[in-house]
């Protein structure tokens, strides 16, 4: 009987260890989490441009020859100019009789409500400024969601202020005055026409570089868009442009860090940081371009090599994150299993996704909890851990 007895104990103690299912773990820990956006591109670089007129006339004058060095902004030729700065002149001088004409016509009253109004639209924009550098410093987590605050209704005043002005205008305003500032505003809108086609005159350097080869002299008449000369821009940084979701993109801000990696290369991802956003949605994709610069070692890099990168957007300080197939999603519900004396617990969460594979979990689960993954685990199973 004890023999029997014996038998029956040393089965279930068997079976009770047959019944325990290998897991691996993740213990959670708080630390500073990042929250991330993936994408994938290619590797760009220095190359020679073509850089072109942006109207039609004919060649005044040559500021730059073959080989010369230039600093951004500097002349490189200027196309004959003289009806255009004829038109500047004009413009100018149109914009002050109207401003006169409207200031002899305002009441001692409306000339300050116009004076006001000129204040306000200032403060105005300088508020809006601010409040779009304070945004960009908070997704960078460099500022605090108070200071955001404070300028998100700094600008709203602003423009309360502004609103109540031109209202006031208004009212002291009688249709002749009203006639005069629009005739004003339209001397404005011809001015600004005016020296936006001056400047297409002039062709500039877009950064510092070297004039590889002229392609006009003076006296040589030029399409709109033909080419003047080929520059090689002396920026021997490495460039990577990825195309990024337009719904991603709403995160990202120039000079975010990023991580950048080859895709066929298992090293370490080089250091970059976003140099600039270009605001053109390629409909078909529905992808922005987002263009990097790495500041690491780019030896490893080659032109036009398929890369991927990771860019920062946020930062979560003392955040608990765990990887995503710790977490359990049905039908929008999630979870994940907790180790409890040996068993697995299954817990419901709050959680967020932060990129990379990562979710901010946000309740439900806490710093030095030990999450349990299995095929096919379930709740309050006995669990041994893989690799103890």
């Amino acid at each position: 009987m004890k023999a029997v007895f014996a038998g029956i104990i040393t089965t279930l103690f068997f079976f009770s260890c047959a019944k325990k299912t290998e897991v691996e773990f993740y213990p959670l820990k708080k630390k500073d989490v990042r929250e991330t956006v993936l994408a994938n591109g290619r590797v760009g670089g220095s190359r020679i441009i073509s850089l072109s007129a942006q109207k039609s006339g004919v060649i005044l004058k040559v500021k730059s020859g073959d080989g010369a060095f230039v600093k951004r902004g500097d002349t490189i030729a200027i196309l004959d100019n003289k009806n255009e700065f004829n038109q500047v002149s004009q413009a100018k001088t149109s914009v002050e009789i109207a401003r006169i004409n409207l200031a002899k016509s305002l009441s001692s009253d409306a000339a300050k409500a116009h004076e006001d109004l000129k204040q306000a639209e200032a403060r105005e924009e300088l508020s809006k400024r601010e409040w779009e550098r304070a945004d960009a410093l908070h997704n960078q987590g460099a500022l605090s969601k108070a200071d955001l605050d404070r300028a998100q209704q700094n600008y709203i005043l602003a423009a309360s202020t502004k609103r109540s002005a031109e209202t006031r205008l208004k009212e002291l305003e009688g249709p002749e005055q009203q006639l005069l500032q629009a005739r004003l505003d339209q001397a404005k809108a011809q001015l600004e026409s005016a020296v936006i086609d001056l400047s297409k005159t002039i062709l500039r350097a877009p950064d510092k570089g070297q004039i590889v080869r002229l392609t006009v002299q003076p006296g040589n008449s030029v399409s709109a868009s033909a080419p003047i000369c080929e520059f090689l821009a002396s920026d021997t940084a490495t460039y990577v442009e990825l195309l990024v979701d337009e719904d991603a993109a709403r995160s990202i801000r120039t000079g975010q860090l990023a991580f950048v990696s080859a895709l066929s290369d298992t090293g370490s991802p080089k250091d970059a940081v976003v140099k600039s956003i270009i605001p053109l949605i390629d409909a078909s994709r529905g992808t922005i371009t987002v263009q990097l610069t790495v500041t690491g070692s780019q030896s490893d890099f080659l032109p036009d090599q398929a890369v991927s990168a990771q860019i920062i957007v946020k930062t979560y300080p003392a955040t608990v994150a765990a990887p995503q197939r710790f977490i359990k999603n049905e039908n929008g519900t999630l979870s994940v299993f907790v180790l409890n004396k040996n068993r697995s617990i299954l817990k419901t969460i709050k959680a967020e996704p932060l990129g990379g594979g990562l979710l901010r979990i946000d309740s439900g689960a806490a710093d030095n909890d030990t999450l349990l993954f299995a095929p096919l685990l379930k709740n309050n199973s006995s669990v041994t851990l893989k690799g103890f």
